[in-house]
């Protein structure tokens, strides 16, 4: 079954609903590409240090649509750790994130580590990624009141920062 369509409006919806949260109006930018120019074919999105999202056609046509919504908005936070990362001293109200945490995601981003292999601890353990997930995982809670499994090398850091987002976007 081909749920392009269908994908690509969640994708859609997800991107510019995060983007109203962080106020980022049009500063996101998405693109739809083929599975040959993601390092890997599996990989349904990733984001681009100039604040763009580029999803996976061939990702698209397959994937069911929660896997859309987890990883739209895992891939808005890294936007937003961008963000943070770039223009926290000028929005301090938007983008207020502990400095020595937007530190750890600079550092983190400009030695960014892929892997290939599933649940791999040495990329999950990134403090980017561990927010990442935590941020997915709150959204999917909070408007769909869906759980989203947690990797178990990192279930203790994810649940420790689901509750300082909770706490931040007053859900708790």
């Amino acid at each position: 079954m081909d749920n392009f369509l269908e994908n690509k409006k969640i994708a859609l919806f997800v991107v510019n609903l995060v983007s109203k949260m962080y106020q980022l109006d049009d500063a996101v930018l998405v693109e739809f590409h083929p599975a040959s120019r993601f390092p890997n074919p599996e990989v349904t999105a990733m984001v681009t240090r100039d604040y763009r999202i580029l999803y996976n056609i061939d990702r698209l046509k397959v994937a069911p649509d929660y896997e859309l919504f987890i990883t739209s908005f895992h891939e808005m936070r890294h936007i937003y750790q961008y963000c943070c990362i770039d223009f926290s001293k000028k929005f301090t109200k938007v983008f207020n994130e502990p400095n020595d945490r937007i530190q750890r995601w600079e550092y983190e981003f400009k030695h960014y580590y892929v892997s290939g292999i599933e649940n791999d601890p040495k990329y999950l353990k990134q403090d980017c990624e561990i927010d990442a997930i935590a941020f997915a995982r709150v959204m999917m809670k909070a408007l769909y009141d869906a759980d989203v499994s947690i990797p178990e090398p990192i279930k203790e850091e994810v649940l420790e920062r689901i509750e300082e987002i909770k706490k931040k976007m007053k859900l708790s």
